[in-house]
């Protein structure tokens, strides 16, 4: 269930990177990079990736209805239960660049 939650954030268009990280533009290749990351930090609960490549200021939403600010869903990301495994590996992947620009209010 936890990993669906995580799936849906990003899935959604999560805000990725610093702000200075956000002005530059990233490749195809590294944003594959890490998501992949964020998603192998899941299981173990490593909560490093999260809290280095989400914005500060990103609010969040699961599918139990919950809205989370950045310290609220970092401190949701811990370990699966003893005796649970599992992975998400990025295969096929599609990327459209899109020309949204981030404003700051």
């Amino acid at each position: 269930m936890k990993l669906l939650a995580i799936f849906i954030i990003l899935a959604c268009g999560s805000n990725l990177g610093s702000a200075a990280e956000r002005d530059a533009a990233i490749t195809e290749n590294e944003l594959i990079r890490r998501t992949q990351e964020l998603y192998d930090a899941v299981v173990p609960g490593d909560q490093a990736p999260w809290k280095k490549y989400f914005a500060d200021d990103s609010i969040f939403a699961d599918e139990k209805g919950r809205t989370m600010d950045k310290l609220k869903l970092i401190a949701d990301i811990t370990p699966l239960p003893a005796g649970y495994s599992g992975a998400i590996k990025l295969e096929h992947v599609r990327y459209r660049k899109s020309d949204f620009v981030h404003a700051r209010v």
